[in-house]
């Protein structure tokens, strides 16, 4: 045991320095009189993630939404961005130096969460060192389809399916790269699942408990996962009630998790189904059709499904045991759940919703009870040689892919614009955050407000294109404002409706505008450092 903790504690730390890679390019790449933002990938996402974070950091506990000009008051509790907010309150850290904080924490959980569940199950060393390895820095194929398309060999489209490992956050190491939202409840829910299974196998109910809290705490950080668990549950209780009979009491035990998670589930379904300002995030759940076909998904998982068909394979010689069944259910349902909207639109799930699914893979590959590995025997030392060989191979290739991927992409200069900000629009923001009342709209340009909230404390009117309310009516209406061949009249409709109090003329809303600002009589400059504007709407 001692030493799988000193290796998963490596593993850690190694996992994240590499992680670190695209980061430490993208600094060292940063424009003359620019500023790195923090992100490598989601950066509407990340920004949307902050503004709750902010919050936190401005002394709130119960969270409004900062991402539209309505008022709305604090109903969203959250205890990831509550903490996150926290230690960068107490410690005085910068928005880079907490997510960078996050990122780790979130590592320590995806990789200890599934240590602690592979270890379980998982007693050969050699095993369970090949699948801590594949876990934690593995990756797909998909680095070959982008290599493919820049020698013009295949189209951008193909490449973007071929290459969903990459960017579509399906494995572990690129959730640790792009995305701590990701990797946190990921890790937490191999956790509660490890405890489940121990209950399983040790018949002792305090661990379904243990599980309980777990998934309570998730279901208060990402409630899609609750959603997973309260699905996958009853499944396993009926499918175990089906083949070992029914046992009222065992049934129940299996099902605490749930019944104890029934008031985080119900307040989740309130705020993103009832509640009229944070309604809007669940229709995510509708882009469905951003995700690729589902036989493209399942190849984007590369050597964890190919490791993990050739069990179920061998279902007849060596049955499914009660675990390796319950694991079998955790991929079927959350993939099930995924792709649902393809066939129910109006019940679609967010894609984040798949999250976990490269973990059960993983396990059903390496937990065999029988000498053979598959159709390769575990004891010849050729074979064994072989199988470390390849997964070794597909570990350096999946690594290295995405590290590419994210570091390239600066290097090259491919769309990072937003991934920066001068000097001057950093100015600003300080300036807005030192002498601007809390909570005030700002009106600006979609990437611009999703900035804003991130780096201020203000609210924006089109922050976000699943937070903010009527985002797409309201984006028309702010690239409405900006336009030159808007009639003043009808601007001033426009920031009165849109419950503006204020107006940020940045170097995109300029663009846009025109050479000059003219101020019409309702519009007072308050700031301007030649490349950044501040208007205050008068009465």
């Amino acid at each position: 045991m001692k030493k799988k903790l000193l290796i998963t504690l490596l593993l850690i730390i190694i996992t994240f320095a590499i992680s670190m890679i695209p980061y430490e390019v993208a600094r060292m790449t940063s424009p003359p009189d620019h500023h790195f933002l923090g992100q490598v990938m989601n950066l509407d996402d990340h920004n949307m993630y902050f503004s709750f974070i902010r919050q936190a950091y401005d002394g709130k506990v119960l969270f409004n939404n900062r991402l539209t000009g309505n008022p709305n008051g604090g109903v969203f509790f959250n205890i990831q961005f509550l903490t996150v907010g926290l230690l960068m309150r107490v410690f005085h850290l910068s928005e880079y130096g907490v997510y960078q904080l996050w990122r780790l924490s979130g590592t320590v959980f995806l990789i200890g969460g599934f240590a602690f569940l592979s270890t379980i199950f998982i007693k050969s060393m050699r095993r369970w060192l090949l699948s801590m390895l594949l876990f934690c820095l593995g990756g797909g194929f998909g680095i070959i389809s982008i290599a493919a398309f820049q020698a013009g060999l295949i189209s951008k489209e193909l490449m973007n399916i071929l290459s969903y490992d990459v960017w579509g956050g399906v494995h572990p190491f690129q959730q640790i790269v792009s995305n701590p939202n990701f990797s946190l409840p990921h890790g937490l829910m191999l956790i509660g699942f490890a405890f489940y299974l121990i209950a399983e196998k040790s018949k002792n109910r305090k661990f379904y408990l243990y599980s309980a809290v777990i998934f309570t705490l998730d279901g208060f950080i990402r409630p899609y996962d609750l959603f997973s668990v309260f699905a996958i549950f009853p499944s396993f209780v009926l499918i175990e009630s089906l083949l070992t009979g029914f046992d009222l009491k065992k049934s129940l035990g299996r099902l605490l998790p749930l019944f104890l998670s029934i008031p985080a589930l119900a307040y989740s379904a309130w705020l993103f189904k009832i509640n009229e300002t944070f309604r809007w995030w669940s229709i995510q759940g509708h882009n469905i059709k951003s995700l690729p076909e589902p036989w493209w998904h399942l190849l984007a998982f590369g050597p964890a499904i190919i490791l993990a068909l050739p069990r179920l394979f061998h279902i007849k010689k060596q049955p499914l045991s009660s675990e390796e069944r319950f694991l079998c259910l955790w991929f079927v349902v959350i993939f099930g759940l995924e792709y649902i909207g393809w066939v129910i639109p109006a019940v679609g799930f967010s894609p984040q919703i798949g999250v976990p699914l490269i973990s059960p893979l993983i396990l059903i590959g390496f937990m065999i009870k029988s000498r053979k590995f598959s159709f390769i025997n575990m004891e010849q030392k050729t074979h064994r040689n072989l199988l470390t060989g390849a997964i070794l191979a597909s570990v350096i290739l999946g690594n290295s892919g995405v590290t590419a991927f994210y570091s390239m992409r600066f290097i090259l200069r491919v769309n990072t614009n937003r991934f920066y900000a001068c000097e001057n629009e950093v100015t600003a923001w300080n300036w807005i955050n030192n002498n601007l009342q809390k909570e005030k709209t700002i009106l600006a340009l979609p990437s611009s407000s999703n900035r804003l909230a991130k780096f201020t404390s203000e609210c924006t009117v089109a922050g976000h294109y699943s937070v903010s309310p009527d985002y797409k009516v309201n984006e028309k209406k702010v690239f409405g404002f900006f336009s030159p061949g808007t009639y003043p009249e009808e601007k001033k409709e426009i920031v009165k409706k849109l419950n503006v109090q204020y107006v940020f003329f940045g170097p995109e809303e300029r663009n846009l505008w025109g050479t000059s600002i003219s101020e019409p009589d309702w519009m007072k400059k308050i700031y301007d450092n030649g490349s950044v504007s501040i208007y205050n709407i008068l009465n």
